[in-house]
């Protein structure tokens, strides 16, 4: 197991040997690794083929890593106690459709879309889908060649801060 940096600010990919864990996608981690997840040290944890993605405030690292490191390896011995996704009302901080919306809607009204439409653009709220997030980029957003860093650096990375139960963000392809 070894890590390398993630796709957005504050993610540690840890890659892992396949076939260890049958889970996929948004996870309930056990043991320490689910107790840092649930108090709010890690916002996110995803599970792909042959990596777990660990997501926390990108200062809190240096502090929280070798801790992190210690809890995910304790996790990875008992994979039948990893669950997909974060139930809402489960009192692990979850969030459901509803919620997910609100906060993306808040994001979008806020600094984001501030700056989106100070080029001429819009993020516009399409729906939230068993926590995936569709928006549409429309004025000068749409084909921007930095919308997509926009989309994943600023919105994602924003959403996924204050709603750990965020799936995917998507765009509408026109």
């Amino acid at each position: 197991m070894h890590p390398e940096p993630g796709d957005l600010p504050g993610q540690i990919r840890w890659i892992i040997p396949p076939g260890i864990l049958t889970v996929r996608g948004t996870v309930r981690a056990p043991g320490e690794l689910g107790r840092m997840q649930a108090d709010g040290t890690l916002t996110a944890i995803t599970v792909g083929a042959r990596s777990v993605v660990l997501t926390a405030e990108p200062a809190a690292w240096p502090r929280i890593g070798k801790t992190v490191r210690t809890a995910l390896t304790a996790a990875l011995r008992t994979p039948a106690d990893w669950h997909a996704g974060t139930p809402a009302g489960d009192g692990s901080g979850g969030h459901g459709n509803d919620t997910i919306a609100e906060v993306a809607r808040e994001v979008i009204d806020g600094r984001l879309g501030d700056y989106a439409r100070s080029h001429g653009g819009r993020i516009a709220l399409i729906g939230v889908d068993d926590g995936v997030v569709t928006v549409d980029l429309a004025g000068a957003c749409r084909g921007c060649p930095a919308s997509a860093d926009t989309l994943r650096s600023g919105f994602e990375a924003e959403l996924r801060r204050r709603c750990r139960d965020v799936v995917e963000v998507r765009a509408l392809q026109h």
